[in-house]
């Protein structure tokens, strides 16, 4: 079941037994929009989210910052038939094996944007959004109450497990 990030909080606020009004629900927007982005990209690494962006090769080299998302991973590169090799160890920039100027189709895991509007939903999938709010309220509990903080912890962690 999908849910948009204003779902997401009030499901949180749910959780931790506080007020779901408009008031209380922007109260608390800030720091729970971070934690669920926190979560979003935690859920994304777990499912290893994957795009194949066209990207143009310069002197043997893609510029990270070419990249329409963070590249979290590159799987592959690929021109038609052609495979290339390719080193990531640069915070700059990947090199291309084999292939000095052209256009390449990159395949790779990355780290979803930021959502910044309650009417955004995450970039995993659906059947993880719920899990979310678990996230929420244990990053909310853990310098509370740490019982109930690894209660939320482990909810988040099973139904991240479940997908």
């Amino acid at each position: 079941m999908s849910l948009s990030l204003e779902q997401i909080v009030s499901n949180a606020l749910d959780q931790i037994g506080q007020s779901t009004d408009a008031k209380k629900t922007s109260d608390w927007k800030d720091q729970f929009y971070a934690y669920a982005n926190e979560a979003q990209l935690d859920l994304a690494r777990h499912v290893r989210k994957k795009r194949t962006d066209d990207l143009v090769v310069t002197d043997g080299k893609i510029l990270r910052a070419a990249f329409p998302r963070e590249v979290l991973k590159v799987s592959s590169i690929k021109s038609g038939s052609t495979t290339y090799g390719f080193t990531a160890e640069d915070s700059d920039s990947i090199t291309v094996t084999g292939l000095t100027n052209g256009t390449v189709s990159v395949t790779y895991e990355y780290a979803p944007n930021d959502m910044q509007d309650g009417q955004e939903y995450p970039d995993v999938p659906g059947a993880l959004h719920a899990a979310i709010p678990m996230y929420i309220a244990y990053s909310y509990y853990i310098t509370r109450d740490q019982s109930r903080a690894m209660m939320f912890r482990d909810k988040y962690e099973a139904m991240k497990k479940n997908v």
